[in-house]
């Protein structure tokens, strides 16, 4: 499920960077090298079964310098990943959740709903919350705009040491009043979902940290509306 730039996402962007109070006490530029003793790892959450391209895609794109430690996968225990309920979240940066949908027949949040997830999360230190209103993980057009948007949301949610920061990709559930009901579960943060889809030309940073976050090397990203 792939399309442009959906979601109404300078004002989702704005608001919650706002509400989850950033300030740089790490440079944009850098993730906190050191989480817990551990090299810094990211952690993806990859229901087993469900759009397992987007989270090969952000596999991918994490895994190198930035997370020296690696990138784990993160569901109930099956197909590889770890049991999201009992992993050890002190050891990594940043946990990413990919864009997914809930429909008649798949529900792939219903396990960052339940009460043992919920809570597991919740008892951790949260950071830095980042939610881009969009799915820079799927598709393939704008292959490498998407991945620096991904490294460079990973970068900045997980650039506090001791905390565990939190990249969210757009819930597309049908349900859209049903829409990122699971984050609250777990992260300081309410997020209510549009019925309504809008397209954008251009992205732009209305806060010091969205524009630092959109940029690369110093330069704007560039921003095209398929990403």
């Amino acid at each position: 499920m792939m399309g442009p730039l959906k979601g109404r996402v300078v004002a989702w962007f704005l608001a919650l960077s706002s509400l989850v109070g950033i300030g740089l006490e790490t440079p944009v530029g850098e993730v906190a090298e050191v989480v817990g003793g551990y090299e810094a790892k990211a952690l993806v959450y990859c229901p087993v079964g469900i759009d397992a391209a987007g989270c090969e895609r952000i596999v991918q794109t994490l895994t190198g310098d930035l997370f020296p430690g690696g990138v784990d996968v993160g569901y109930d225990g099956s197909a590889g990943t770890l049991v999201l309920s009992e992993v050890d979240l002190g050891e990594y940066a940043v946990f990413v959740v990919p864009a997914l949908a809930d429909d008649l027949d798949r529900r792939p949040y219903d396990l960052l709903r339940s009460p043992e997830v919920a809570e597991h999360l919740a008892a951790s230190r949260i950071g830095r919350v980042a939610i881009w209103s969009g799915t820079p993980d799927q598709g393939d057009s704008n292959v490498e705009e998407k991945a620096q948007l991904l490294t460079s949301l990973a970068r900045w949610a997980g650039g506090r040491a001791g905390e565990i920061g939190i990249v969210v990709l757009q819930d597309v559930s049908t349900d859209a009043e049903a829409r990122y009901d699971w984050l609250s579960g777990f992260a300081p943060v309410e997020v209510k979902g549009s019925h309504g889809v809008s397209v954008h030309g251009e992205v732009l940073g209305l806060t010091t940290s969205a524009t630092e976050i959109l940029e690369v090397d110093g330069e704007a990203m560039e921003m095209r509306p398929q990403i």
